[in-house]
């Protein structure tokens, strides 16, 4: 069992909200593959416009261990109980936001500024020298299915359906979900 303490809702609000040192939202999330790899759960944006894996953000009671907020986001978007199998790693948003100390006063700007000068792998410089940083830091957890719930917190939210790779690499590839893909391609889904 992974241990969560499953809550009837959903933790909402940002004011527990955790950030990276460089002002990075902070965002975990689980790709919950089917016992056979073959399948991976996925869920409807709030919209039920898009097809996403469970994510969201990490709350300052979950700095110490990422993987909880990730088992936290599963069950409550997707009514599953998971077992982290293993860390997909650190991939950041490809969405910039203008840092100005304050997360709460960032403004988001496009992905790839004309202006910028100088990239690394967690910030750009613009030419007048201000500092944009990825709009969130993600960090998956490829997780084992352990029980799929009939009830769960967003379950007038959110729909859920079990996906094969392909078609949902489409499904993420059509709604630029692209950190969610480079989570997929990391997990060990097979891959046709």
């Amino acid at each position: 069992m992974s241990g969560i303490n499953k809550e009837s809702q959903s933790r909402v609000g940002r004011e527990n909200q955790a950030y990276a040192s460089n002002g990075s939202r902070l965002v975990a999330g689980g790709v919950i593959l089917s016992a056979d790899h073959e399948r991976v759960l996925m869920i409807s944006s709030t919209d039920k416009r898009r097809w996403i894996i469970p994510k969201g953000g990490v709350e300052l009671d979950e700095v110490e261990d990422y993987s909880k907020a990730a088992i936290r986001e599963t069950w409550e978007e997707a009514g599953v109980d998971g077992r982290v199998a293993k860390y997909l790693g650190k991939i950041n948003d490809h969405r910039m936001i203008k840092t100005s100390g304050c997360e709460g006063n960032s403004k988001s700007f496009p992905p790839l500024a004309s202006s910028v000068e100088y990239a690394d792998p967690n910030n750009f410089i613009t030419k007048d020298g201000t500092k944009l940083v990825p709009r969130s830091e993600y960090h998956f957890y490829e997780m084992a299915l352990v029980k799929i719930y009939t009830e769960w917190p967003e379950k007038h939210k959110r729909d859920r359906h079990w996906f094969d790779y392909a078609t949902a690499k489409r499904e993420l590839e059509k709604n630029d979900g692209s950190e969610l893909l480079e989570a997929l391609e990391k997990s060990s889904i097979v891959k046709d």
